[in-house]
């Protein structure tokens, strides 16, 4: 219980001492040591990972010997729910052990045997707990680096058929980080429908889970993407639909992942990243779709091929309806006097009857309805960042242990409301003190006539 306890104040040296008195050849550690203590162990020797392989080993080697001694008193394999919670922890053990081989930032990676102990661990694995779902997850993984997907997709499909009817709260469903686990891989091998309901499981339990967002975004966006390869259209969704969803999950997540203060900066960089293609994508895809402006224009010019819409327009409204609502501004400016005469000074003649047509003034108009909503949407999007960035500013300032940078804020603060009062009261102040000068100054004028 200390070393628990100092495990979670953050005191990792402390703690591993004290799981060390609880193991041999410490002469006061008990008999059996308790498996725990080497599976803490091994988490805490992440930068010596042959250490770490011989304390999970030794912890599986402990609870494989509970669990025959079960079996033997039993008469017959051991079912109830402690031995299946001691068969879950010896799986885990021995997937932690496949991780170790498999982390790139160990040599054991690039170890000649590093494949086949992974698979002989891994069998270990199946065959204490049959249909195990990390353990089924952790072999698909290893298939996955295998090069060799349609099993990895097997192995992923039984894993989660195990458990993909079950309530979000019903407490057989794998841990959150199992789940988010396996809906990468699912994202790897392009399962995008089925990482959806996974994801919709953990937020229906939690929906602040700044990991389920990000993945949740960045399923729309691979979905987006594929659909802009394959004719702008998936599962019935416009590849713009598609995109919009994937915008506003990852302005979820960087909202949250502020307001949490995550410590996972690289997936907030990234989360910015794939926001502001979107926008990049979108000024873009305005310009470079329709087929007749790219093949009309005389100019290469954007500018240019806005302004053959005077002859074009029938043809390739339909094309940008799609398109200008994505972006963030107004198109109000189109129609306008300074915008035509902007075009023609640009050489590029529209005749002014066609800014007349009823039908283009309602297109833009909606269209301008539509883009004020978003602009709307993205304020109140940035005040909530603002909030969540002020919140952690004053949290800084609240936690602040040096007296010196207290008094310091205290005498501004004090300063400052010194300051307001100047402004409010300081003329009423000034009328006072000037008004009573001036009686006194002509009751002495009088006294002395």
């Amino acid at each position: 219980m200390l070393g628990v306890i100092q495990l979670e104040i953050g005191e990792l040296e402390a703690a591993k001492q004290t799981f060390l008195t609880l193991i041999p050849p410490n002469p006061s550690a008990p008999s059996p040591p308790p498996p725990s203590a080497y599976l803490y162990l091994a988490q805490l020797s992440d930068d010596n990972p042959q250490e770490a392989l011989q304390y999970y080993q030794s912890a599986v080697d402990i609870q494989m010997a509970q669990l025959k001694g079960k079996e033997r008193a039993a008469g017959t394999t051991a079912s109830n729910d402690d031995d299946a919670e001691l068969r879950r922890n010896i799986v885990r053990a021995l997937i932690g052990m496949v991780e170790i081989w498999m982390d790139p930032s160990y040599d054991l990676c690039f170890d000649p045997a590093a494949e086949k102990t992974c698979e002989d661990l891994l069998n270990a694995a199946l065959q204490t707990d049959s249909g195990n779902t990390e353990a089924l997850q952790a072999l698909a993984s290893v298939r996955l680096s295998q090069q060799r997907p349609e099993e990895a997709k097997q192995c992923l499909e039984q894993a989660w058929t195990a458990w993909k009817d079950f309530e979000s709260d019903d407490i057989r469903l794998p841990p959150i980080p199992t789940r988010l686990a396996l809906v990468k891989m699912f994202l790897e091998l392009e399962l995008y429908e089925p990482a959806l309901l996974v994801l919709s499981g953990i937020m229906a339990f939690d929906d602040q889970e700044v990991e389920a967002w990000y993945l949740e975004g960045w399923c729309f966006f691979l979905m987006a993407e594929h659909a802009q390869e394959h004719g702008g259209i998936f599962n019935e969704l416009t590849w713009e639909q598609l995109a919009r969803d994937a915008r506003d999950c990852l302005e979820m997540c960087k909202t949250l992942h502020l307001s949490q203060e995550h410590p996972d900066v690289p997936l907030l960089d990234h989360v910015r990243e794939l926001i502001n293609s979107f926008y990049i994508d979108a000024m873009l895809s305005v310009f470079r779709t329709p087929p007749q402006l790219c093949i009309n224009a005389a100019a290469g010019s954007p500018w240019h091929n806005l302004g053959t819409l005077s002859f074009y327009g029938p043809f390739c409204l339909g094309g940008f309806s799609g398109k200008l609502p994505f972006i963030y501004g107004s198109t109000s400016r189109y129609s306008s006097q300074d915008w035509k005469a902007w075009l023609g000074s640009c050489g590029t003649y529209t005749p002014d009857f066609y800014w007349a047509e009823p039908i283009l003034e309602g297109y833009f108009n909606s269209l301008s309805n539509a883009l004020e909503v978003r602009i709307r949407t993205r304020s109140v999007n940035d005040k909530i960042t603002y909030a969540a960035e002020m919140q952690s500013v004053l949290r800084e300032l609240l936690t602040e242990t040096s007296a010196h940078r207290m008094e310091l804020i205290i005498i501004v603060l004090i300063a400052v409301e010194v300051v307001i009062c100047l402004i409010r009261d300081g003329p009423e102040l000034w009328h006072m003190v000037t008004d009573k000068k001036t009686k006194d100054s002509g009751k002495e004028l009088k006294e002395a006539f």
